[in-house]
């Protein structure tokens, strides 16, 4: 299919009288990995849910497959875009395993059960995050950087066209977020699929993602490419303090100064 993934045009959010962001537009690509980064508060995460159409903007466009967001139903969302929730609500009773493939539900027929396939599928993706030698403990027992990591198995095994992740770094330790990012980054190459995380953390947008929209406060932002965006003028001002930027093997990084 060509043409982007998801385009988003003069964008316009509000909560209580408060401006988030105006004006933005973006598009993704088949392939690319794209950072919502800013503090705490600037509305990364209200962005995300707009985008996945929790939430209408005031104003502007937001395309999936060239198709307003709005007019999908909720099943055909979920077959085409994925959402990694800050939290994992698990109150009903169930595996590891079967909370795995969960990510399956949206492309089976309301007759359908899971087939050997999908637990398969699901095995491998629990494999991929090291928890399949848990894939008979109840999801109410893990940790939450374990539940971290069976959220992402099964986005991996829901297989959407785009992944939105909100805070994958989540209780994760250093290890795990590299290796389930790297994963997701992996996955996205395969399949022509594409990635928009919320973060706060400039080193992993850096490291992992292609484009950035940086959200300044005030409803104001800076979009582009990784290079064009995270300079330590821009990082300063959406992040009130100073920000040096130093090269290390070919990789950049960003200290507080």
């Amino acid at each position: 299919m060509s043409g982007p993934i998801l385009q988003v045009d003069n964008l316009r959010l509000e909560i209580g009288g408060r401006v988030l962001c105006r004006d933005l537009s973006l598009h993704i690509s088949a392939g690319e990995c794209v950072a919502l980064l800013g503090q705490n508060g600037t509305g990364k995460t209200t962005l995300l849910h707009t985008l996945f159409n929790f939430l209408r903007p005031a104003t502007g466009d937001i395309l999936l497959d060239g198709r307003p967001v709005t007019e999908w139903s909720r099943k055909d969302l979920a077959r085409h875009m994925g959402m990694l929730f800050q939290h994992m609500n698990d109150e009903m009773p169930a595996t590891v395993l079967e909370t795995a493939l969960l990510g399956r539900h949206p492309h089976l027929s309301s007759w359908h059960w899971n087939i050997p396939d999908d637990v398969e599928l699901a095995r491998d993706a629990l494999t991929a995050v090291d928890l399949l030698p848990l894939a008979e403990r109840e999801v109410s027992t893990l940790s939450g950087g374990e539940r971290q990591r069976l959220a992402m198995a099964m986005l991996v095994v829901q297989n959407p066209r785009l992944y939105l992740l909100d805070e994958p770094g989540n209780h994760l330790d250093i290890a795990f977020q590299i290796r389930t990012l790297a994963l997701l980054k992996q996955q996205i190459a395969e399949t022509g699929s594409a990635l928009c995380m919320a973060t706060h953390d400039i080193n992993m947008a850096s490291r992992f993602c292609d484009q950035v929209v940086l959200l300044l406060g005030n409803g104001e932002h800076a979009a582009g490419t990784t290079d064009e965006v995270l300079t330590p003028e821009l990082l300063g001002r959406a992040f009130q303090c100073d920000i040096q930027r130093i090269r290390h093997e070919g990789q950049w990084l960003y200290l507080p100064g």
